[in-house]
């Protein structure tokens, strides 16, 4: 299993002849420049920018991003569901995959993929805009190891998974997304609606997904037939597991230890 990873750490990026020709997601040192900008920006320069400034007023950009990304993730999820869904290799229980493999809903999953990648770097706006607002309280470790570990797996997919059982991680997600982002564009724009409670049914749908993600590894865990990386199954059902406990722990300490107030 070490073995397995420490070539993947090593030689994943471009290996995939179907997608090596793709700009930005497959080269190590372009994704390593991606995070580690990310976590400065939003760590250390972006706060130190803001320390003498007041809060910007950018509530019309946030609301245009959130815009934005409910249409882009709308699209995702409705392209990713025809090419994915039906393609004929396609299993619920456990899909294989081939490099060598090329077919129209393949080379479909290789374009959705590729946005997709491009959407979890866009996703990195929203901790920019926390720090340009001054709501330095939202940028958890658990938001941005989040961003971070998306935007390393959509780099994964891309280079060692494409058109495997794995899609479903990003498929799924561009749903959750474009649920979350309609909520958000809701809350920017001040209207007379009590989004309380939704707010809490959001983080229990997040929470849903991580353990649906769990089920689609567990089982060909248990029955590989389709002969998937054992490494990869593993390394994915650990991530998911430990977003489970960081969202659990999330939802505990804001949903039920502290309550939210109703708005009037």
């Amino acid at each position: 299993m070490l073995g397995e990873l420490k070539e993947h750490f090593l030689t994943a990026g471009g290996r995939d002849p179907r997608t090596r020709d793709l700009p930005f997601c497959t080269s190590y040192r372009s994704i390593t420049l991606i995070i580690v900008v990310y976590v400065l920006l939003v760590k250390k320069i972006g706060p130190a920018f803001m320390a003498k400034r007041k809060p910007y007023n950018i509530r019309w950009l946030i609301s245009l991003y959130n815009f934005l990304q409910v249409i882009f993730n709308g699209y995702l999820f409705i392209t990713t569901t025809k090419y994915f869904l039906f393609h004929p290799k396609y299993s619920w229980s456990c899909m294989a995959f081939d490099h060598e493999e090329t077919s129209e809903e393949t080379m479909g999953l290789r374009r959705m993929g590729f946005l997709y990648f491009l959407n979890k770097v866009a996703d990195c706006f929203d901790t920019v805009f926390f720090v340009l607002t001054k709501k330095y309280g939202h940028i958890s470790v658990l938001h941005v190891y989040h961003h971070a570990t998306m935007v390393w797996a959509s780099f994964s997919y891309i280079n060692w998974m494409l058109g495997s059982q794995f899609t479903i991680v990003g498929y799924l997600n561009t749903l959750v997304h474009m649920i979350m982002y309609f909520y958000y564009l809701l809350a920017s724009l001040k209207l007379n609606i009590n989004l309380s409670r939704w707010k809490k049914h959001l983080t229990q749908f997040q929470l849903l997904q991580f353990v649906y993600y769990c089920l689609k590894v567990i089982v060909p865990l248990t029955n590989n037939w389709c002969n998937l990386s054992r490494t990869w199954l593993w390394a994915v059902l650990a991530e998911n597991v430990i977003m489970i406990v960081l969202f659990s722990n999330f939802y505990y300490k804001t949903y039920i230890v502290k309550k939210p107030k109703a708005k009037k």
